[in-house]
């Protein structure tokens, strides 16, 4: 499977990440005692909570180490050069996927009740048919984040408002996309409603098309520029995950996100078993901890619980499993290079 890179604003501030000496945070040791269990959790920031972490370790009488990576596709590297060394992993979904497909994670033993495939934000991903890959915490929807000033246009948001430069005439121009060109169809598909497989050209059409309108309406932002071309109001609407819009609004004031009503993706965070941890037990154990509190994490991390029904006025039951629809890229990608190509055709035609 090919892994798209999500795009993740200021991921390096860790302010509310871990503040305490009792975790292992970068490769520093907190002071225990060396005699008791270390329980190694490898993840992202804005992925885990402290005091849930520090709540399990008194309970349960052992440390927890955790360790941050800046992206999720360094999970693989980091697990690969240190093998033995972790034991969970707490990642998007589409990364533990990508990590199970590459035998690093195992699937959940019998001991660990998975629940069941229920509709809305608990729905089971194609690729973890009988929920054992991995166990979901916390859903974070794709949407739109801006300036509340610049919004004009009464009623629900639309995708299509920020293609059409009337619609707010304070967005025209001022668009920030993803910087992965590949978020960027993925986010065309969702907006015009396409489903996989792609049976007509006539829907690919639509697709290139709304896309084409985003690019006239914006351009790509890289990580580093996405927050101070806000605070410069070089742009005043962005497509962008809940928990982009979370790192965001620290430091930009006024920012607001709504999900459109016509629907989108969402990914979820969640957590797997590393195949060659070395503390089965403690992971097992920390597992049916930290799902026992995903609402609570859930609602300190800013994202939504699994069995939330709707968010503002979009019901999460038309919402799309994101990494239900990443393998089916290049099969887009495909559908739009043929599209260009007989559209070059024509046109040398009739020269």
């Amino acid at each position: 499977m090919r892994l798209v890179k999500r795009l993740g604003l200021a991921t390096t501030d860790l302010r509310d990440q871990f503040s305490r000496g009792v975790i292992v945070v970068f490769g520093l040791f907190s002071p225990v005692a060396s005699a008791e269990p270390v329980l190694s959790i490898l993840t992202q920031t804005q992925r885990l909570d402290a005091a849930l972490v520090q709540e399990f370790e008194a309970s349960r009488k052992l440390s927890v180490r955790v360790e941050f990576v800046s992206s999720s596709l360094d999970y693989e590297s980091k697990i690969r050069s240190l093998p033995h060394n972790w034991d969970l992993v707490i990642a998007d979904e589409q990364r533990l996927v990508n990590l199970s497909l590459s035998k690093i994670l195992k699937n959940l033993p019998e001991g660990v009740s998975v629940p069941p495939d229920v509709p809305g934000l608990e729905r089971r991903a194609r690729a973890n048919p009988d929920g054992r890959t991995h166990l979901n915490l916390m859903a974070d929807p794709l949407g739109i984040m801006f300036l509340k000033k610049t919004l004009t246009s009464p009623g629900p948001v639309s995708w299509d408002w920020i293609v059409n430069p009337v619609s707010n005439p304070l967005w025209r121009s001022r668009l920030a996309l993803f910087a992965d060109e590949r978020m960027n169809l993925l986010t065309a598909a969702v907006a015009t409603g396409l489903k996989f497989p792609v049976e007509q050209m006539h829907d690919a059409q639509k697709v290139n098309d709304w896309l084409t309108q985003a690019q006239l309406q914006g351009r790509p932002y890289s990580l580093p520029s996405v927050i101070p071309a806000f605070l410069a109001r070089k742009i005043a609407v962005g497509v962008a995950w809940q928990s982009d819009f979370i790192q965001a609004s620290r430091y930009v004031k006024n920012l607001s996100f709504t999900v459109p009503v016509q629907g989108t993706y969402f990914e979820r965070v969640g957590i797997g078993l590393v195949s060659d941890c070395r503390n089965e037990t403690a992971a097992l154990d920390f597992i049916r901890f930290i799902y026992e509190k995903r609402d609570v994490l859930a609602q300190r991390r800013g994202l939504l619980p699994l069995h939330a029904q709707d968010f503002q006025s979009s019901p999460v039951s038309g919402w799309r499993v994101f990494s239900d629809d990443v393998p089916r890229l290049k099969e887009l990608t495909t559908t739009l290079h043929r599209l260009k190509k007989e559209k070059e055709s024509r046109n040398s035609r009739s020269r």
